[in-house]
């Protein structure tokens, strides 16, 4: 289960952390956008950054938010 956090209470962003891997769920105006990026550390740990995120999938724009995640 992905446990979902609200990048926006004005816009339908949602974002989740798995690991180094960040999930980005963003409601588009034809579609329901997943994109991923991961998280790159520094040799001594000290800092990271994530990577540009890439477009894996979209999903129908009639889905609710909720079904756009359980569809991801």
């Amino acid at each position: 289960m992905i446990t979902w956090k609200n990048r926006s209470n004005t816009r339908k962003n949602y974002i989740a952390d798995i690991g180094d891997l960040h999930v980005i769920l963003k409601r588009q105006n034809s579609c329901w956008q997943l994109s991923m990026c991961i998280r790159v550390y520094s040799q001594d740990k000290k800092q990271n950054m994530l990577r540009p995120a890439v477009i894996v999938n979209k999903f129908d724009k009639d889905c609710t938010a909720e079904e756009a995640k359980a569809l991801t």
